[in-house]
């Protein structure tokens, strides 16, 4: 289903600068919010974010929800059993900020953010023993052409997973850090057969 762009999307916007305005406001002046205003504040972001991402497009709800992961039950609208701080609020705010009021298009910044999680997915999921197929070849990522190189940090202490496509006019890359448990790491002998570098970026 398309976007509900651009009223849908632009009434989002509009709440996400008004939401953020206004809890920097307060505490700019040092008001800061007792507990029950910020749970009730909580519940009252959710209900709306609910209601103004009804019916659109499942990455960019997810995607509206993920800030909330381990702060706030965004489906049940509820607590979690970690108390909730008005350090969370903001973080959850000045996440949707950068979701939906970075500049960039928003439905493009969803499905690069699809990619990267993705492509994060497959990472976990490669033993050290596959690795090397992952990076001789790009791979197929939500239509995406995704490559990946793996190299050892220069500790020896982790590997690094690295990758990068294009997505309209955007280059990205991103990095992961990657341990396997059959690996051991702080070794001096030479890397295993499974870890090498694949192409670089261009």
């Amino acid at each position: 289903m398309e976007t509900e762009a651009p009223d849908g999307l632009r009434r989002l916007q509009d709440y996400t600068r008004q939401a953020a305005a206004q809890v920097k406001a307060l505490l700019d002046h040092n008001n800061l919010p007792t507990d029950l205003q910020l749970h009730r504040y909580m519940r009252e972001l959710v209900k709306a974010l609910s209601i103004l991402t009804r019916g659109a497009p499942e990455g960019l709800r997810r995607e509206v929800a993920k800030p909330f992961e381990g702060v706030w039950d965004f489906q049940d609208n509820a607590p979690l059993a970690t108390p909730l701080k008005v350090e969370h609020l903001v973080f959850v705010l000045e996440s949707l900020e950068s979701l939906l009021l970075a500049g960039r298009e928003v439905m493009g910044e969803v499905a690069v953010r699809e990619i990267n999680y993705d492509a994060r997915r497959l990472i976990a999921k490669t033993p050290l023993a596959k690795a090397r197929e992952l990076t001789l070849n790009a791979q197929l990522i939500r239509g995406i052409e995704v490559h990946f190189s793996m190299r050892l940090a220069d500790d020896r202490s982790h590997h690094i997973f690295a990758w990068w496509f294009r997505y309209g006019d955007r280059n990205v890359h991103e990095t992961v850090l990657y341990w396997d448990e059959n690996f051991e790491y702080g070794d001096s002998e030479d890397m295993s057969d499974g870890e090498e570098d694949g192409p670089s970026p261009t």
